[in-house]
């Protein structure tokens, strides 16, 4: 797979995706959900084994998940990284094509300075890693066949792991 048919200059790739462990329900009382990273190097070989499998549980909905999961891949990549983030939601996407500069000036203020973004406080810690690395980041829905295949996969992925918080691991529902 040629990674660089989704962006010719990034050097990271980081699929993200994440999912309620009941499907998505409004004004749960108990919210909770997963999340699900794959990164690949430029070249298109697996990054960071910790990024490329991560997935795990948040006390919130897959919302707050999927901005943990950007921010746990991000602590791994090296400081001056080029990363393209990959996923299908279009919220996400739109605040991470923002400039973090403006966000964090703006205090996590949405454009039209009404409203905060939801999990501000997720945002302003992914952004101070981002800060802190000199990360490059720019994010898009996957182009190729190859990329949305990989969403896909990472996407089931972090929905077999909201079927299974607080299972333990051998008794998992596969």
């Amino acid at each position: 797979m040629s990674v660089t048919e989704e962006h010719p200059t990034a050097e990271f790739f980081l699929w993200v995706a994440a999912s309620d462990r009941d499907g998505h329900k409004l004004f749960d009382a108990n919210p909770q959900s997963a999340f699900a990273v794959f990164c690949r190097n430029r070249d298109g070989s697996r990054s960071d084994p910790h990024t490329s499998n991560g997935s795990k549980a948040a006390d919130d909905y897959h919302t707050r998940a999927m901005i943990i999961g950007a921010r746990e891949a991000f602590e791994r990549l090296p400081p001056g990284a080029s990363v393209h983030v990959l996923s299908d939601q279009n919220w996400f996407l739109q605040i991470m094509s923002e400039d973090r500069a403006l966000r964090m000036a703006r205090d996590y203020l949405r454009p039209n300075l009404k409203s905060k973004y939801q999990y501000d406080e997720e945002w302003r810690n992914l952004d101070n890693i981002s800060e802190r690395l000199s990360l490059n980041i720019t994010a898009d829905r996957p182009k190729t066949e190859a990329g949305k295949n990989t969403l896909s996969r990472v996407k089931e992925a972090a929905s077999q792991c909201a079927r299974n918080i607080h299972i333990s691991h051998g008794d998992w529902d596969l």
